[in-house]
């Protein structure tokens, strides 16, 4: 009876030795755990987007955090030393960023799912220019389109279409050429080639002057022209079937001379800076001619 107690003695020991050993096991194995903030991100391809960790447990003393995306073609770490990073998106997917915090011996680890969609549109990516013109009827104005976006919202060659919205007042061709055709206000519309929800607008004012039909046809159809240089206007009135009998030759007119001077024969000198037009009239009548948008700038 001595042996067993002896025994049951010895075993109550061993039992308290091991449950000591384990608590202090458990004091020298802190609870190292690391959490991403956000858990996970939702960005555009180009869009740049912070994200962070935090220590749930106890902090590793000394630990270096660093940063790493798996693949990195579909988002770049671009800053990704510390307990925050900035993701930018290269392409769109899915993937995962991963926060790693070593001391060196120890190693803990946190994800980030991040999900990145094309490149987001803005409608203000596109731009017509002039924003607003005036021209006459018969008359005409040319737009040019400065600024096109790259592909996805834009076209990879950079071409764009033309619009009119009310094609009884103008009319726009494939280069950006508006001929007046009415008395009254309309709006240009310009998207790029494929993306027709993106559009840059000008407004469109057509006031009276001569007819579409017949329309001296002049060369150049616009003048931009600095300060002190000298253009040569050389046109013809063509001849339909309703025009009027007599010479096809024109003559020319400005419209602010402190601006552009023109001779009858066609000869142009810019004087001042600033926009206007110049008309060139058919000699066979009066009542049929066209509009030479014209342009001064500083020298």
């Amino acid at each position: 009876m001595s042996q067993l107690r002896s025994v049951s003695g010895r075993l109550l020991a061993a039992l308290l030795l091991l449950t000591v050993a384990a608590c202090d096991d458990a004091e020298i194995r802190p609870d190292y755990r690391l959490a991403s903030n956000p858990a996970s991100v939702a960005m555009s391809v180009g869009q740049q987007v912070a994200v962070g960790v935090r220590w749930e447990g106890q902090p590793l003393p000394n630990a270096v955090v660093t940063w790493r995306a798996s693949p990195d073609s579909i988002v770049g770490v671009v800053i990704g030393a510390g307990e925050v990073a900035t993701l930018m998106g290269r392409r769109a997917g899915a993937t995962v960023v991963t926060a790693t915090a070593t001391d060196g011996r120890q190693l803990v680890s946190a994800p980030v799912s991040v999900t990145v969609a094309p490149r987001a549109c803005q409608l203000g990516g596109i731009m017509v220019s002039p924003a607003a013109a005036a021209v006459v009827v018969g008359g005409r104005a040319h737009f040019t389109v400065p600024l096109v976006p790259p592909p996805p919202c834009g076209s990879a060659d950079g071409r764009v279409d033309f619009r009119i919205v009310d094609t009884t007042v103008a009319s726009v061709d494939t280069l950006g050429s508006v001929t007046g055709r009415r008395i009254g206000v309309t709006t240009l519309l310009v998207s790029p080639r494929g993306n027709p929800g993106m559009t840059a607008a000008a407004t469109i004012t057509v006031v009276g002057g001569g007819s579409i039909d017949p329309t001296p046809v002049v060369t150049p159809s616009m003048v931009d022209v600095v300060v002190g240089d000298t253009v040569r206007l050389r046109g013809t009135f063509p001849r339909f079937p309703n025009a009027p009998t007599g010479s096809s030759e024109l003559h020319y007119r400005s419209a602010d001379t402190t601006i552009v001077t023109i001779t009858p024969d066609g000869l142009l000198r810019a004087v001042r800076v600033g926009q206007t037009h110049v008309r060139a009239i058919a000699v066979a009548d009066s009542a049929y001619w066209t509009a030479v948008p014209v342009t001064v700038r500083a020298p």
